[in-house]
């Protein structure tokens, strides 16, 4: 008897967590019937010419892992009953007169320790009034236009623009030179990356003095705010260059980077796009998540990691060399009858240099639409490749570093006041103060957040106005789970975030 009901208890329970519910997909991809708990998959679809993905909006929409990037996951939690969820996913155009163009500049080359005035082309995206410079930097043997030629660095361009922010891209020293240190490759220098600057790294140099011609050139504030944004190679250089040149912050896609540059006493608040499946002779991402806990101790960063995802029919169509959605399903269907897809249609090779070669040579597909394929099934594979799967998150990252003017709504100089912030102890189990002061006679709007190490928000501890003197808060983290955790505190227009050790 006691067996039986067991067993009883047991096929209730199944039956409850295979609970079915109906997803409805508007203007994107997903749309099936799944159970509560399972991670299902969404994509907005396809887009060209000016448009942008904006968003998701929709019933429960809030269980969307990020609703505002075009790819993104949802669970819905077991025993939930929801029944339906129709999710539509929103677009918009990048502004009308926005400036998409190119233009030569007088900087510097450098040959065999031989400085001399070379003229590089420079492409660039200009919104209207922007609020910022973004320096995009490409990985090894590529070139400042592959930005503006395949599909997902182009939408990584126009995302930007569409948010406000300028785009510029240059080529490496070594691209208009040739190869400066023997090692066969064409790359940015980051090399001495603790010291590097515009004195001893010519690409740094270049960067400067880009950065100055085009604020002379478009008329922009002498203090407009830039970033930098880089792939590989470029992400390396990426972290360096904007600690050289004080940028407001970097962006670091798929490289480990380089120990020292961590450690500079200047160095910029970073966010890290890393990919789960790395196969570059180059990838180490314990390495790359070492130098990410390295800076954390000193700089507000952030970590994100490219998944492997599942393949779908209409995948193919992300490509600026017009793959129809016939061509796009007949490399869908080549892949699945050849036992490259499994049950859930992710990759069934760890490496997609396990595919043949010839596996699409009687699809009739140009040479650039093969590279188009080639490129979604690294970014599917989680492989090492330029994606835009966080573009929103990276702008978000951004957009946190800006502040709208030197001095604060309260009257209040940002240069001079200093936020004091003081969290102990630290490590802690399983409750830690976190103790801050307002400066005398003003009153300051503040908030405390509490996010986890993939950038989750996980606790909001207060958003309130806070009357001047020295103000404490405890958190007790009993109900989270044991790790690394961010504390963001923001007083007025002041923003500091500190890591946090929590240890059971």
């Amino acid at each position: 008897m006691k067996y039986t009901i067991i067993i009883s208890l047991l096929l209730i329970n199944s039956v409850v967590r295979s609970q079915p519910f109906n997803l409805t997909v508007n203007n994107g991809i997903g749309s099936n019937v799944y159970n509560e708990g399972d991670t299902v998959h969404i994509w907005s679809n396809a887009i060209f010419g000016d448009s942008v993905f904006v968003d998701w909006a929709g019933t429960d929409s809030s269980y969307l892992t990020h609703n505002n990037e075009w790819h993104t996951t949802l669970i819905i939690p077991v025993n939930t009953n929801i029944g339906s969820i129709i999710i539509n996913a929103n677009y918009d155009v990048i502004p009308f007169s926005t400036q998409i163009d190119s233009t030569s500049y007088l900087l510097f080359g450098e040959n065999n320790g031989t400085q001399s005035n070379i003229t590089k082309e420079c492409i660039y995206a200009i919104p209207p009034s922007p609020k910022g410079i973004v320096f995009l930097f490409h990985g090894t043997g590529g070139s400042g236009k592959s930005f503006f030629h395949k599909y997902e660095n182009y939408n990584l361009i126009k995302d930007l623009v569409f948010d406000g922010y300028a785009v510029f891209t240059l080529d490496a020293n070594e691209v208009t030179m040739g190869d400066q240190d023997g090692n066969g490759k064409l790359r940015w220098i980051a090399s001495n990356a603790a010291t590097a600057n515009p004195e001893n790294n010519i690409d740094i140099l270049n960067i400067q003095t880009l950065k100055d011609s085009v604020i002379n050139e478009f008329n922009f504030s002498l203090n407009i705010p830039c970033f930098s944004l880089g792939m590989s190679n470029g992400a390396v250089f990426s972290d360096i260059c904007a600690s050289a040149l004080n940028f407001n912050a970097s962006a670091h896609v798929t490289a480990k980077g380089n120990p020292d540059t961590y450690t500079r006493p200047d160095i910029v608040p970073i966010i890290w796009v890393m990919s789960d499946n790395d196969h570059n002779d180059s990838a180490d991402n314990a390495a790359a998540f070492n130098n990410y806990l390295i800076m954390n101790t000193t700089q507000t960063a952030e970590w994100y990691l490219l998944k492997p995802s599942p393949l779908y029919s209409k995948r193919f169509l992300r490509s600026l060399n017009i793959i129809s959605e016939e061509q796009s399903d007949s490399v869908f269907q080549r892949l699945l009858t050849n036992g490259f897809l499994d049950d859930d249609n992710f990759l069934s090779v760890l490496d997609i240099n396990l595919i043949p070669i010839n596996l699409l040579d009687d699809l009739d597909f140009s040479l650039n639409q093969k590279l188009d394929i080639r490129r979604q099934l690294l970014i599917v594979n989680a492989d090492h490749v330029l994606h835009s799967d966080f573009n929103k998150n990276i702008i978000r990252f951004f957009n946190q570093t800006l502040s709208t003017s030197t001095i604060n709504d309260n009257g209040i100089d940002a240069d001079t006041y200093q936020l004091n912030y003081k969290i102990y102890p630290n490590p802690f189990n399983p409750i830690t103060t976190i103790r801050f002061d307002i400066p005398l006679e003003v009153s300051y709007t503040s908030s405390l957040q509490i996010y986890n190490i993939t950038g989750h928000l996980v606790e909001s501890l207060f958003n309130e106005i806070f009357k001047p003197g020295i103000h404490e808060i405890q958190w007790n983290a009993s109900k989270h789970s044991s790790g690394i955790y961010f504390a963001k505190l923001t007083v007025g227009n002041q923003v500091k975030t500190q890591k946090l050790v929590f240890v059971k």
